[in-house]
């Protein structure tokens, strides 16, 4: 009995070696093309948010400013203050005619700063600002 105790003990660990071997490599494929599969969702969604942003008004003007608008959106998503700052002094410049000057206080207070807490902070009531210009 002794005797088939070492070769049962010998081929029960190859034979799993085995199985977890083939496993491993069959978890992998599915792996590979699962991120292919987000990969190429991912490609799909930038075209997609690429083609959405520009919009047109009737006034060339604030056509101008809400694309301006966008492209400082953009820069604080990305958490670059030192763009969003730039942004916000290009925005500010569009902001003349005197019927923007409530929007002109939060994109001024945008514009002061490279912190992108205290940029959002006054995001928030300019998109509010913005709806309602649209």
């Amino acid at each position: 009995m002794k005797n088939l105790r070492t070769p049962f003990a010998l081929s029960l660990v190859v034979a799993l070696s085995l199985a977890c071997s083939s496993k491993s490599t069959e978890d992998h494929s599915q792996m590979e093309n699962a991120d292919n599969h987000e990969m190429h969702e991912a490609t799909d969604n930038e075209s997609i948010t690429e083609s959405s942003k520009t919009i047109v008004f009737k006034e060339e003007s604030t056509t101008q400013i809400f694309n301006a608008y966008l492209a400082l959106k953009d820069a604080l998503v990305e958490t670059d203050g030192t763009k969003a700052n730039e942004e916000a002094k290009k925005l500010e410049s569009l902001l003349a005619n005197e019927k923007y000057n409530s929007i002109k206080v939060d994109v001024q207070k945008i514009s002061e700063s490279t912190d992108p807490t205290i940029q959002r902070e006054s995001f928030v009531s300019l998109s509010e600002q913005m709806t309602e210009l649209a």
